[in-house]
C-alpha cells in the first residue's frame, strides 16, 4: 500500500512537469518539425501522447483495474483528470478537435491519423474517460471518425449484409411492413438476431484489442445525432459548387456515415430498438 501511494504520487509529479513543459512550449507543439515521426504529427505533441497515454494505462494497472474503466481509480482522480487535461491539447495539436473546454479546436487545417492501433485504442480510452457518465457533453464526432481511420478494412459480415439488404430491398411490401402485427415483418432475416458478432472473445491480444475499439467507435458514431442541413462545416475542394449543393452534398455524406455507422453497431447488437429507429430516421 505504501508502495502504491508512493508511484501514484511519482505519477502525479511527473504529469505537473509535462504539463509545466507542454504549456510553455505549446505553440512549438502545434509547429511540425523535422523529425522522422512528423509524418504522424508535431513532434513535442506526439511525445506528450505517448508519455502520458502510457502513464495512464500504468495507473490503472496500478490499482489493479481495467485499461478500459472510464473513470480513473478511487486516490488517482485528480491525478488522472490533469493528465486528461494536458493530453486534450496535444491531442488538439495533432487531430484538431478539443476533449476539455480548456483545450481550444486547433484551427489548422492539417489534421493526422492515429500513428498505430495502440495509439487510436489510447485516444478511444482517454475520450471515454473524459466523457464518462457524470459529463453530460456529447463527444466529438470527429475524435471516432479519427479513430476509425486507423482500424484496418474489413469484409462487411453476414449480419450487416442481411440488414442491409432488406433495408435497401425494392421488392417488399411495405404496406405489409407498415400494418405487420407480428413481431418482424414478412421477408425480414430473423436469424440475425442469433447471429450478433461477439468480436470480443479474439485469442490475440492486438486481435481483441482490434475487436474492442471497433464495436466501441461503432456504438459511439451510432449515438451520435444525425446532422441536418447546413449544420456541418464546409469542405475542402468544393469551391465550385453553389452554396446550396454543397450544404445538400455535406448533409448526404454525413448521412450516409451515419448510416453505415448504425448498420455496423446492429451487426454487433441487433437487438437493440433504439437503433432501428435510428435506421428508419436515416432512409
Amino acid at each position: 500500500q505504501h508502495s502504491k501511494r508512493t508511484l501514484t504520487r511519482k505519477y502525479c509529479q511527473l504529469t505537473q512537469c509535462i504539463s509545466l513543459a507542454f504549456e510553455f512550449s505549446e505553440k512549438a507543439a502545434s509547429r511540425d518539425g523535422c523529425y522522422p515521426s512528423s509524418q504522424h504529427g508535431p513532434f513535442l505533441s506526439l511525445v506528450a501522447v505517448r508519455t502520458l497515454s502510457n502513464m495512464a494505462d500504468e495507473i490503472f494497472t496500478l490499482f489493479s483495474e481495467d485499461i478500459w474503466n472510464e473513470e480513473w481509480p478511487y486516490g488517482a482522480r485528480e491525478c488522472g483528470s490533469t493528465l486528461d487535461s494536458v493530453l486534450s491539447k496535444a491531442y488538439s495539436s495533432i487531430y484538431g478537435f478539443s476533449l476539455t473546454s480548456q483545450a481550444q479546436n486547433n484551427d489548422s487545417s492539417k489534421s493526422y491519423a492515429p500513428e498505430s492501433i495502440m495509439a487510436a485504442a489510447q485516444l478511444f480510452r482517454s475520450v471515454k474517460r473524459v466523457y464518462n457518465k457524470h459529463n453530460r457533453r456529447s463527444p466529438p464526432t470527429k475524435a471516432f471518425e479519427t479513430m476509425e481511420m486507423a482500424l484496418p478494412v474489413v469484409e462487411e459480415n453476414a449480419v450487416s449484409k442481411a440488414i442491409r439488404g432488406y433495408m435497401f430491398d425494392a421488392d417488399k411490401d411495405v404496406d405489409a411492413v407498415r400494418f405487420s402485427r407480428v413481431d418482424t415483418p414478412t421477408g425480414f432475416p430473423e436469424w440475425v438476431f442469433n447471429e450478433a458478432q461477439s468480436g470480443i472473445g479474439a485469442s490475440d491480444e492486438d486481435s481483441s484489442c482490434v475487436e474492442i475499439l471497433r464495436r466501441g467507435i461503432c456504438r459511439e458514431l451510432a449515438k451520435c445525432p444525425i446532422s441536418h442541413i447546413g449544420s456541418d462545416e464546409p469542405e475542402e475542394g468544393n469551391e465550385g459548387l453553389s452554396e446550396e449543393r454543397e450544404s445538400t452534398q455535406r448533409y448526404e455524406l454525413s448521412l450516409g456515415r451515419k448510416f453505415r455507422a448504425v448498420i455496423d453497431d446492429l451487426s454487433y447488437d441487433p437487438r437493440n430498438i433504439e437503433n432501428w429507429m435510428v435506421l428508419s430516421e436515416c432512409l
